[in-house]
């Protein structure tokens, strides 16, 4: 079975103007790609329709040969699963009640063993370094703990396709390593996993292919190699930005200059 996620000339309106334009590609299983692009440019949109939290105006988001934007929610928490920029703080639960709910879907789809279900709470919240945390309410932990709380049930879900809009924007720099480096290996692993980021350089080290967006079209779409290039880079963010060998990594080291 063809497990690709796609969009076929995507296209999303909100109020009225186009957000997302004509967007045709892939996101190969397997590989871990990041949206990029300045700010404005439709990346939390995208991603929000490949989540089917938006409606597509046109267009299709596809897995496989099957457009997805009908599906029961039931079935789309079982295909994938989506950390939005908006997560509650003040949510009444514990982090492992948090964490526990990404495997909803199991027990409402066919039952779960409970000691599994525990088993894979124990390892995601372990992966994402939260495990101390389990007994204290979401709402008293600090927005680094709840994000990290946060990926650890998109962890614990275990769906297909990984969706995650600006996953490292409240991690330190040490976190933000562990987490992209985890789901690189859940790419790895046989999954789908899409992110939306900011940051050149985390994308340089841990991204399979980078699609950058501007003005809601694709800009250029490769792997990091390919598509950080200086004079591209200097015109999609309107500053200049010089591309450069790494010191002590094989990917390429992006730095900016002064105007």
């Amino acid at each position: 079975m063809d497990m690709t996620l796609s969009t076929e000339r995507l296209t999303v309106r909100l109020g009225g103007r186009p957000v997302v334009s004509d967007v045709t590609t892939c996101f190969p299983v397997g590989k871990l790609t990041a949206i990029m692009g300045p700010n404005g440019a439709g990346k939390t949109t995208l991603v929000r329709a490949l989540a089917v939290d938006l409606a597509a105006s046109e267009g299709n988001v596809n897995w496989g040969n099957e457009p997805i934007g009908s599906w029961a929610p039931t079935d789309l928490a079982q295909l994938r699963s989506f950390l939005s920029q908006d997560t509650p703080s003040d949510i009444p639960f514990t982090v492992r009640d948090v964490v526990a709910m990404g495997r909803a879907p199991h027990r409402e789809s066919s039952g779960s063993d409970p000691a599994q279900d525990r088993r894979v709470v124990d390892e995601a919240m372990e992966t994402m370094e939260v495990s101390e945390l389990a007994d204290r309410r979401f709402s008293n932990i600090s927005g680094g703990e709840r994000a990290r709380a946060s990926l650890a049930r998109v962890l614990a879900q275990q769906a297909h396709v990984i969706l995650l809009d600006e996953p490292t924007s409240s991690l330190d720099l040490g976190h933000q390593e562990n987490v992209l480096s985890c789901f690189k290996a859940e790419a790895a692993s046989g999954r789908t996993v899409i992110a939306v980021l900011h940051d050149l350089n985390l994308a340089a080290c841990h991204a399979d292919r980078i699609l950058f967006l501007d003005e809601g079209t694709i800009a250029a779409e490769g792997s990091p190699e390919e598509v950080l290039e200086t004079q591209f880079l200097t015109s999609l963010y309107r500053h200049p930005i010089e591309v450069v060998d790494h010191p002590f990594r094989t990917t390429p080291l992006v730095v900016t200059r002064e105007r």
